[in-house]
């Protein structure tokens, strides 16, 4: 059985840095930041109780990649770091349905960001109960009732309800950073920027499933560098490597944007056949019309993974059915070709990804959850075709 980990951050430029384990945690995975900047997670064993900035720093001269010592450097010689000024109104949807329990979180930490324009958006997706709509009257936040099922219906609808030129979408199980917002907005200051996506951290690893998630299949960071995918610069190929890009627990747009390309498909993602995929096919959308879309790990978000292994199971197991979906699509779209989608698939999704680490992986990658991705993608064309009739279906209702 796993020990719980704690989580916990650290800013190196505070003197008297100290993590405590409260009792019951052996080591601490640790975001390091250096001001507002993220840095690198890492996972740090307590030494008599506690960490201190002596051991972070120690341990960074080993593991933190040259972008530790490089912002160190600009922090201490007074070095500016760019332009971090910004001047735009952000509107935040969060979509969710019947999940009270995590929204609560999510709003709190909402209502918490550092940002002087921005309004809360509750998207309550075909609900059973009232209680989403109670607990946005309480926190004070907009709410809005679709009744048509689907987690991309639902973002369409936030769209339409929003007010702001900026559009940031967030989940009911995700905690965004105090600075999550100006981290976004700095990045729109580019007016090339279509689409801003950043960090996904683990806000607990208390369980084997979660501690499996993160460090055995990936979790959902995409990296501690800032990467800029410009769609003019890339090959076709590449740009249906949409799920490098970031994912939907952490994401922004052009309001603009959706009146250009159009909202997200109906019939992909929760709430369909497809279990997913509507975040990875609007990414790809973006490239795909030679725009431009930003990683930047300083837009932070904070995820609660699946704590048990059947739940962990079933989100993996949908991975794979929702990728087939997503490549399905882009070739209904005609946004690649299909000698172009046949190569990506078998090279870099199957080989690549799936066979290699199966059978070379060493064990840093999970082979059972790759195993189970791999049964969820057998089932993905037969997901894909009954999640278009039953979008269809359901626009004729």
């Amino acid at each position: 059985m796993s020990r719980p980990v704690k989580i916990a951050e650290a800013d190196i430029s505070l003197k008297d840095l100290v993590i405590h384990d409260e009792g019951r945690y052996e080591s601490a995975y640790v975001l390091i930041r250096s001001g507002e900047e993220v840095m690198k997670m890492m996972r740090i064993p307590f030494k008599n109780g506690l960490i201190n900035r002596d051991q972070l720093v120690n341990a960074g001269r080993h593991h933190i990649s040259y972008k530790l010592a490089l912002d160190d450097l600009k922090q201490y010689t007074g070095i500016p770091a760019g332009n971090n000024s910004f001047n735009t109104r952000i509107s935040v949807v969060v979509c969710t349905r019947n999940r009270t329990d995590l929204l609560k979180g999510c709003l709190v930490a909402l209502q918490n960001l550092d940002f002087p324009d921005y309004e809360i958006l509750v998207v309550d997706n075909a609900p059973d109960n009232d209680d989403t709509q109670k607990l946005a009257e309480i926190f004070g936040v907009r709410y809005v009732r679709e009744d048509k099922p689907g987690l991309d219906r639902a973002r369409n609808r936030g769209i339409r309800e929003s007010s702001h030129p900026i559009i940031a979408f967030t989940d009911d199980d995700a905690r965004p950073d105090r600075n999550w917002l100006k981290a976004i907005a700095v990045n729109f200051n580019d007016k090339r920027v279509v689409s801003v996506t950043g960090f996904v951290a683990p806000a607990e690893l208390e369980t084997h499933a979660q501690q499996l998630f993160e460090w055995s299949y990936g979790g959902m960071g995409h990296g501690y560098l800032k990467k800029t995918f410009n769609g003019e610069k890339m090959s076709s190929r590449w740009k249906l490597a949409a799920s490098a890009f970031g994912v939907g627990a952490n994401m922004a747009f052009r309001r603009n944007w959706f009146e250009k390309a159009g909202y997200f498909d109906p019939a992909l993602d929760v709430g369909t056949p497809s279990s997913g995929g509507g975040d990875i096919e609007m990414f790809h959308r973006v490239v795909a019309n030679n725009g431009v879309l930003v990683y930047d790990p300083n837009v932070l978000v904070w995820h609660l993974h699946r704590q048990g292994m059947e739940a962990l199971n079933k989100q993996v197991f949908n991975n794979g059915r929702s990728f087939v979906c997503y490549l399905f699509t882009c070739y209904r779209n005609r946004t690649a070709g299909a000698g172009t989608l046949l190569a990506f698939f078998l090279r870099d999704w199957l080989f690549n990804w799936h066979i290699k680490n199966i059978l070379f992986g060493g064990g840093k990658i999970s082979r059972r959850l790759l195993l189970t991705e791999l049964k969820g993608m057998v089932t993905g064309p037969a997901a894909y075709f009954s999640s278009r009739r039953s979008a269809q279906q359901i626009d004729q209702e």
